[in-house]
C-alpha cells in the first residue's frame, strides 16, 4: 500500500527546495480512511505515523520521460515524497489476496487523491 504525495519541481517551478518539502509533507497530514487486509485479516494500527509513515528524507532527482502519467515536462526533476506505506512480513507459499485503500482529503484540492486496490499474489 502506498498513499503518498510527492511534490515535483516541474509542477512548481517557482518553488524552492523548502517549499517542495513543505507541500509534500502537508498533504499527507490529511490522509485518512487507510485500511488494509491480507487474506481477509485487517491490518491494525494504520494511523501509527512511526510504523507506516515515512518520506524520502531529502530531495532526490528523478528522470521524467515524455508522455508520463503526470503530464509534466520531461527531464530531471527535483522531488520530495512523503506517505503512508504498508510493509508486510513474508507470506507463506501459496496464493494471497491483499486489499488496500485510503484517501487524502485536504482543503488544498491539489493534494486530494484516493485509491482502492486488490492484488492477488502467488508466493513460491
Amino acid at each position: 500500500m502506498s498513499l503518498n504525495k510527492s511534490c515535483w519541481w516541474q509542477e512548481k517551478p517557482d518553488y524552492d527546495d523548502n517549499q517542495i518539502i513543505k507541500e509534500a509533507l502537508a498533504c499527507d497530514n490529511y490522509s485518512n480512511n487507510r485500511r488494509a487486509e491480507v487474506d481477509g485479516v485487517s491490518v491494525n494500527g494504520l494511523n501509527d505515523q512511526v510504523t507506516y509513515r515515512t518520506n524520502s528524507s531529502q530531495l532526490f532527482n528523478a528522470n521524467v520521460v515524455d508522455g508520463n502519467i503526470y503530464n509534466i515536462k520531461s527531464g530531471t526533476a527535483r522531488v520530495f515524497a512523503d506517505g503512508w506505506f504498508l510493509f508486510i512480513k513474508p507470506l507463506a507459499a501459496g496464493e494471497h489476496k491483499i486489499h488496500v485503500a485510503g484517501a487524502i482529503d485536504s482543503p488544498d484540492p491539489n493534494c486530494n487523491s484516493s485509491g482502492d486496490v486488490n492484488w492477488i499474489i502467488r508466493v513460491k
